[in-house]
C-alpha cells in the first residue's frame, strides 16, 4: 500500500553494528591486560568469551577465525614470556580450541535457522502480496494511499483486509475486518477477497456483490469452520464505488466503523445506514441500502478498521481518530492545507500517530484514504454532501 507494514514496526538489522565490534575488543582488552598486569594474573579466559560472542554475530568461518586468532595470541604470549612450557597457558589454549569448535557449531546452527526464517518470511511476504495487493497511488480519477498492520508482529497477514478493483461500473473498494485476528482469520480473509474481486466486476449493484460474499462465507461456515467459532464467522465491511463520470461515492455499510471525511473546515462522519456484517445476512429481514454521496476534489475519504480507533493510550483511553485528524489537518495554515489534504499525507500521519499514541497495538489495523479528482465538467447536480450539516459535529470547535 501507500505505506508498508514493515515501516510501522521499524525493523532493524541484526546483529547491530556495534555488537560486531565486541569480539575484537575483548581480544584486544585481554592481551593488553595480560601484558601490563602482574604475572600472577591471567586474562586469557576473555578470549573464550570473544569466541562465544562471535558465534552470535559472525558466520561459522569468521567465528573459527576469531578462535584461531585467540589460539595464536596465546601461543605468542607463551613465547614472549620465554618460560617455555606454561601449564596455565597450555590449559587455556586447549580450552579455547574446544570452545572454538563448539562456537563454530553454534554459529552454523544459527545461520541455518536464520536461513529457514528468511525463507518462511519470504513466503509470508508473497502470501500477503497475493491477498493484500499493493494499493495503487492513482486509479482513474482517484488518488489512494493507506497502510496495513497485522496484530502479530511476526505475521504479515491478519484479520483486516482491503481491496481495490477497477470494474465496468467504476472503481470499487472494500475495507473489512474479519472476526478474530492474526493468522486464525487468514482463511476467511482469503475467501472474502477472492469473492469480492470476482463479484465486483460481475454484478452491477453493490448489494449483489455483498450478497455473493455472504454466500461464500456461508459455504465456508459449513465446510471449514470447527469448534465454538462455527456460528461466528463474519466480517464487518464497507463497500465503496467511485464512478468515473461523477465525483460521487456509493457506500454500502455492513456493520463497519463509519467512514470519515476530511474537509478543509472539519472532520465528520459519513452518516450511512449500517447493516449486519457479511456472513450474517440470513438474520436480517431487510436489505442494507446503498447510499450515494457527493465527494468534491477537496475532500479525503478515510476508511479504517476498529484496530485504529480501539488502540489504547497510556491512560487507557481509545485513540481519538477524528480529533487527531482535525488537530493535524484543519488547524493548519492555508499554505499547508493543500498538501495536507493528499491521501498520502493523511495515511502517513495516522500510521505514525497511532503508534506514538498507543501503549501497545494488539489488533490488526488498516487505513485507506481516497480523494476523488473528477473533472469539473462532471460535477453536475447530484446527491447530498457526504457530511450533512449537524448540530453535533465530530470535530472539536476551533478556538476563539
Amino acid at each position: 500500500m501507500g505505506t508498508s507494514n514493515a515501516s510501522v514496526r521499524g525493523t532493524e538489522t541484526w546483529p547491530p553494528r556495534w555488537l560486531r565490534w565486541l569480539p575484537p575488543l575483548l581480544i584486544t582488552t585481554s592481551m593488553v591486560l595480560q601484558v601490563v598486569a602482574p604475572p600472577q594474573y591471567f586474562f586469557g579466559s576473555l578470549l573464550s568469551g570473544a569466541v562465544l560472542l562471535g558465534a552470535l554475530v559472525y558466520s561459522p568461518r569468521t567465528t573459527a577465525l576469531v578462535g584461531a586468532v585467540g589460539v595464536l595470541l596465546l601461543l605468542g604470549l607463551d613465547l614472549w614470556n620465554g618460560v617455555g612450557f606454561d601449564p596455565q597457558l597450555t590449559g587455556a589454549i586447549i580450552t579455547l580450541a574446544v570452545v572454538t569448535g563448539l562456537a563454530v557449531l553454534l554459529s552454523y546452527a544459527r545461520h541455518r535457522t536464520l536461513l529457514q526464517l528468511s525463507r518462511v518470511r519470504a513466503v509470508a511476504v508473497t502470501a500477503q502480496r497475493a491477498l493484500l495487493r499493493p494499493l495503487p497511488e492513482r486509479l482513474g480519477t482517484l488518488r489512494l494511499a493507506g497502510f496495513y498492520r497485522a496484530a502479530d508482529d511476526e505475521a504479515l497477514i491478519g484479520g483486516d483486509l482491503y481491496s481495490v478493483q477497477p470494474t465496468p461500473f467504476g472503481v470499487r473498494v472494500l475495507v473489512g475486518d474479519v472476526r478474530g485476528k492474526g493468522l486464525g482469520a487468514t482463511e476467511t480473509v482469503a475467501t472474502v477477497l477472492a469473492v469480492f474481486r470476482e463479484a465486483a466486476v460481475t454484478y452491477p449493484a453493490l448489494p449483489d456483490v455483498a450478497s455473493r460474499m455472504d454466500q461464500a462465507l456461508a459455504i465456508d461456515r459449513e465446510t471449514l469452520a470447527t469448534g465454538p467459532d462455527l456460528e461466528e464467522m463474519f466480517t464487518t465491511a464497507v463497500l465503496m464505488e467511485f464512478p468515473e463520470d461523477r465525483p460521487v461515492v456509493r457506500v454500502l455499510d455492513r456493520g463497519h466503523p463509519p467512514l470519515l471525511l476530511l474537509a478543509p473546515d472539519g472532520v465528520s462522519l459519513a452518516h450511512t445506514e449500517p447493516g449486519l456484517p457479511l456472513g450474517l445476512s440470513e438474520l436480517a429481514s431487510f436489505e442494507t441500502p446503498t447510499q450515494t454521496f457527493e465527494l468534491p476534489p477537496d475532500r479525503v475519504l478515510v476508511a479504517y478498521s476498529d484496530g485504529v480507533t480501539e488502540a489504547r493510550g497510556p491512560d487507557g483511553g481509545f485513540y481519538p481518530l477524528s480529533q487527531r485528524m482535525y488537530e493535524r489537518f484543519v488547524r493548519t495554515t492555508s499554505a499547508d492545507r493543500d498538501a495536507a489534504a493528499r491521501p498520502t499525507e493523511v495515511a502517513r500521519f495516522i500510521q505514525r500517530d497511532v503508534v506514538d499514541y498507543a501503549r501497545s497495538l494488539d489488533d490488526d489495523m488498516v487505513v485507506v484514504a481516497i480523494r476523488h479528482e473528477a473533472r469539473d465538467s462532471a460535477r453536475a447536480e447530484g446527491p447530498p454532501a457526504l457530511t450533512p450539516p449537524s448540530p453535533h459535529p465530530v470535530s472539536p470547535a476551533p478556538p476563539d
